[in-house]
C-alpha cells in the first residue's frame, strides 16, 4: 500500500523506520497530548507492532510513514486502528514539529481518508486530548464533527483531562 499527494508519500512501516518512530516517541512536544513517558521497550513492542502486515481486519494500527517527496525524509506517522466489524477506524496521526504548520497534516490526511473509503469503511473517529486545538482544527478542516466529549477520561502526566470525539461519515 503506497499513497501519494502533490508533496508527500505515505508508505507502510518498515524495520528501516525504527530510529524515526523511536525519535517521534520520545519528542515531547509531540507527546504532549499523546501519552506519558514510554520506555524503550514499551515503543519497541509498539513497533514492531506497527510493522506487522496490515489488512482491513487487522486489530493492531495501520501506521503509515509519511514522507516528503523532494526530500525523502520521514515528517510523520499516519493511519488508524480498524474496527471492520462496524466498518469504522479510529485515525491518529503524529507530525515532527519542524513540518507542523505547513499543511502536511491536512495533505496526509485527506489522503487517508481517501483509502478509508475505498477500503469500504463507512466511518473514520478521532480522539483528541482537550487542549490540543491544532490536532482538533486539522480534523474539523478534514470534515469531522465533534460528537463529544469524555470529562476527565485521560490521565496524563498526573493530571485528568477531557477527550474531545470526533467522526466523519465516510459516505458509502
Amino acid at each position: 500500500m503506497h499513497l501519494e499527494t502533490p508533496r508527500l508519500t505515505l508508505s507502510p512501516l518498515t524495520a528501516a523506520d525504527r530510529d524515526f518512530y523511536f525519535a517521534i516517541e520520545r519528542e515531547p512536544s509531540v507527546m504532549a497530548f499523546v501519552a506519558d513517558n514510554r520506555s524503550d521497550a514499551d515503543i519497541d513492542a509498539m513497533f514492531q507492532s506497527a510493522c506487522r502486515p496490515w489488512q482491513k481486519e487487522s486489530e493492531h494500527w495501520l501506521s503509515l510513514v509519511v514522507r516528503e517527496k523532494e526530500s525523502g525524509a520521514p515528517i510523520g506517522i499516519h493511519g488508524f486502528r480498524a474496527t471492520w466489524a462496524h466498518r469504522q477506524a479510529e485515525l491518529g496521526f503524529l507530525f515532527m514539529p519542524a513540518f507542523q504548520g505547513k499543511g502536511y497534516a491536512k495533505e496526509a490526511t485527506q489522503a487517508v481518508i481517501a483509502l478509508a473509503k475505498e477500503l469500504g469503511f463507512h466511518k473514520l473517529t478521532a480522539v483528541v486530548t482537550s487542549g490540543n486545538e491544532p490536532s482538533a482544527k486539522l480534523l474539523e478542516k478534514n470534515g469531522f464533527a465533534r460528537e463529544g466529549v469524555l470529562k476527565e477520561h485521560f490521565l496524563l502526566r498526573g493530571k485528568w483531562h477531557d477527550d474531545w470525539h470526533y467522526g466523519l461519515l465516510l459516505g458509502q
